[in-house]
């Protein structure tokens, strides 16, 4: 091999480990971004950007009233009459129900939780008095224990989550007065934010945004839709099963399955923690219920719905839900995937035109 040859493949190396040093550094830089801003603005970002994802579901239905009624204005009016219609009906024959479960929910959990001390004592007594080996005696406590360490900050962190969801009502009021003025004004801000760009790079954001447009659209509405599709299931299932609380606990399934991998599981655990302590032979048949609504969505309705839009690995997902849950907990999980896809979009689109 020549000289020339050798200098040519060290200079490809050069410009292949500039790049990748570029990427990284991208990586980090946007991270650091969504970091500061989640962190430090939490309290003016959350509501913001629920009100902007409620918006990006709706807006294909604003679309499709403004077809005939000409006015972008009078369709989100009718198009939020409608809600309110349907949001009285369930004030009327599904709230009173819900509120009912969750305030005897609150009232029994320290009573579902003395009854669970009960039983690991029993076991324990029954261990200590057994002739198993010291040694397997001792894993086994240690294992109980940390299962119940486990239970009980799980019951606990659920009565909080509960609390705190009450504490911020006015973020539930100022939502839907924002939802409105996005789906009314969208329009507005579009051209506003088109108006801003600097010229030299407009096609290029322009040209990101609409793939980012593409890449979410499929996913956000098709996850609203799938977790509707979930609660109801695992609501009639858990009803059939004759387990308590089933509307309060299918709803919790539904939205916590829009969390990709993690959410069926965390979502089947309050129904089946509660029908241990109620009925220790339903958890078999709870679990059974879960595992087929599961497959029926892994198999059946997220590949009708969504398919591979997100076009992401499993093990960036993966990765992406740890670091969000770590950092800003189940919200986090919850717009990990849809925000790791964006800048998937974003990070081609920086790459392509640096190098």
């Amino acid at each position: 091999m020549d000289i020339y040859s050798i200098s040519g493949v060290s200079m490809l190396m050069d410009e292949n480990a500039k790049k990748t040093i570029l990427r990284v550094l991208l990586y980090f830089i946007l991270a650091f971004t969504i970091y500061i801003v989640g962190k430090y603005l939490k309290f003016i970002f959350l509501p913001v950007f629920i009100a902007g994802i409620i918006s990006y579901i709706l807006n294909p239905l604003v679309c499709f009233i403004d077809k005939y009624v000409k006015s972008r204005t009078i369709s989100v009016i009718i198009l939020f009459s409608a809600f309110i219609i349907i949001l009285v009906l369930m004030v009327i024959f599904i709230v009173p129900k819900f509120y009912e479960d969750l305030s005897e929910l609150f009232v029994v959990v320290p009573e579902y939780i003395e009854r669970y001390k009960r039983v690991v004592d029993n076991f324990q007594n029954y261990l200590d008095s057994s002739h198993m080996p010291m040694m397997l005696k001792d894993v086994i406590n240690t294992n109980i224990q940390m299962i119940g360490n486990i239970i009980f900050r799980y019951f606990k962190s659920f009565n909080k989550t509960i609390l705190n969801l009450f504490s911020q009502m006015l973020d539930i009021i100022i939502i839907p007065v924002l939802s409105f003025y996005f789906l009314k004004d969208m329009n507005y801000f579009k051209n506003k934010t088109v108006e801003i760009l600097p010229l030299k790079y407009k096609k290029t954001i322009i040209g990101i945004l609409k793939d980012i447009n593409i890449v979410l659209a499929k996913f956000v509405r098709g996850q609203f839709i799938i977790a509707l599709i979930i609660a109801l299931m695992s609501t009639v299932g858990l009803y059939l099963l004759n387990i308590r609380y089933a509307l309060l606990l299918g709803t919790l399934a539904g939205m916590f399955d829009v969390i990709p991998y993690f959410g069926p599981v965390i979502g089947a655990i309050p129904a089946i923690l509660l029908a241990a302590l109620e009925s220790p032979s339903k958890i078999f048949s709870v679990i059974i219920v879960f595992i087929i609504i599961q497959q029926v969505e892994s198999g059946i309705i997220t590949p009708k719905i969504i398919g591979d839009s997100m076009e992401l690995h499993p093990i960036v997902v993966i990765i992406s839900l740890l670091i969000a849950g770590k950092f800003f907990g189940i919200l986090g999980m919850l717009i990990a995937v849809p925000i790791v896809a964006t800048l998937r979009v974003i990070f081609n689109h920086l790459y392509k035109a640096l190098v």
